[in-house]
């Protein structure tokens, strides 16, 4: 069987969880499947991130997707998908086609197609959202539904991250349920990081330390969890870590301005592997204050590292941790935030409870186990062609 992976929307920047699950995915494709050949499709400065995971990934490269004319990443995926992959899909005589994110084009291919979606978010923020929507966010929101209704239509399969995103595309796009199957996210945790790691001069940080990750989005309440911690200043003597990229309008910039004044807040950035899981697995708690996660990765790379864990009590954040963290909600209330900071900071942390959730995680996730999952059903696809 050839596996054809459509990742023409990875470029040569960190994409996050979506560009990491499918990495994973193919490190697991490569290293578990029998009898398959792996084709990835994308531009050529992606190609290092897919070559350098197994000499038995063959990476073709597109020269519409190197082209620099078009500068828009979500429009040159769309035209490639719509013109180009389907004369590759033939040449390479592809068996099944892999597309790892939404907005797939307007044609429907000569193979069957499995869209990983990831989640459909924007559904459930337009429904649940307390923020102020402008003119922008309703246009953005009717393209999003305009698009993935097209996408679930023309694709054959769809894999929903969670039962939580496998309910939510049921609720929105009834008349596509009987194309979902239930996959859970690999995670791959770097078991080698030791203390021994050389940190970046420019971040320096004492312990103790809560660490939170990636709270790039207006729903990620990265106010909250600021306002929260500003509450507890004079609590605690721990400081706060909070890693990736950040949405900060002038009231949270002001906030975090205050609290790297006072020496309480590091904002390192972006973190290579080997110093986030270094920073991660010194922390004293892991917080992560979402009010929406289709899965939620970091959390549970986190309790599989034996860290202790504070999330926001909502969407698929519990099913994916199986309860076995600490919730607060609702996740958009700082006090409440602030008061279960100090509970789980001040509350002694069995470690081999730690252990333990951390072993019952890395079952549940294990690349082995998720990638016989995929392998399983795109075998069931192919031999019902």
């Amino acid at each position: 069987m050839i596996i054809g992976i459509d990742a023409c929307f990875i470029t040569n920047q960190y994409l996050g969880g979506k560009e990491q699950v499918l990495l994973n995915l193919l490190k697991g494709f490569t290293k578990y499947g029998e009898n398959i050949e792996v084709i990835v499709f994308g531009s050529s400065e992606a190609k290092e991130k897919f070559t350098k995971i197994s000499p038995k990934i063959s990476f073709i490269s597109s020269p519409f997707l190197d082209t620099k004319i078009i500068k828009k990443q979500t429009l040159k995926s769309l035209l490639f998908r719509t013109f180009f992959i389907q004369n590759l899909i033939k040449k390479h005589k592809i068996d099944i086609l892999l597309m790892n994110v939404s907005y797939t084009g307007f044609r429907k291919y000569s193979i069957p197609t499995v869209l990983l979606p990831h989640d459909i978010q924007f559904k459930y923020i337009h429904e649940n959202s307390t923020h102020p929507k402008s003119l922008s966010y309703y246009i953005s929101y009717l393209k999003d539904s305009f698009f993935y209704y097209l996408d679930f239509k023309i694709r054959d399969y769809i894999i929903a991250i969670s039962d939580f995103d496998k309910k939510e595309i049921q609720k929105h796009y009834p008349r596509f349920s009987n194309k979902i199957k239930r996959i859970y996210n690999p995670i791959i945790i770097n078991a080698s990081v030791t203390n021994n790691v050389k940190i970046d001069s420019n971040f320096k940080v004492k312990n103790p330390y809560i660490f939170s990750n990636n709270l790039s989005y207006i729903h990620k309440n990265l106010k909250v969890l600021l306002k929260a911690f500003n509450n507890i200043l004079d609590k605690t003597n721990v400081n706060l870590v909070i890693s990736g990229n950040l949405y900060a309008d002038d009231e949270t910039e002001k906030l975090m301005e205050s609290l790297k004044k006072k020496n309480r807040l590091f904002t390192p950035g972006y973190l290579e592997e080997e110093e986030f899981y270094y920073i991660l697995k010194n922390s004293s708690l892991f917080i992560n204050p979402s009010s929406f996660e289709g899965f939620g990765m970091s959390a549970v790379e986190a309790m599989i590292s034996s860290v202790p864990c504070l999330l926001s009590n909502n969407t698929a954040t519990y099913e994916v941790t199986k309860g076995l963290a600490d919730y607060y909600s609702p996740a958009e209330n700082h006090e409440i935030l602030a008061d279960n900071i100090l509970e789980s900071l001040n509350r002694k942390h069995d470690e081999n409870n730690l252990k333990k959730i951390s072993q019952n995680l890395k079952e549940t996730y294990n690349l082995k186990k998720i990638t016989v999952e995929y392998l399983t059903f795109f075998n069931s696809i192919n031999h019902s062609k």
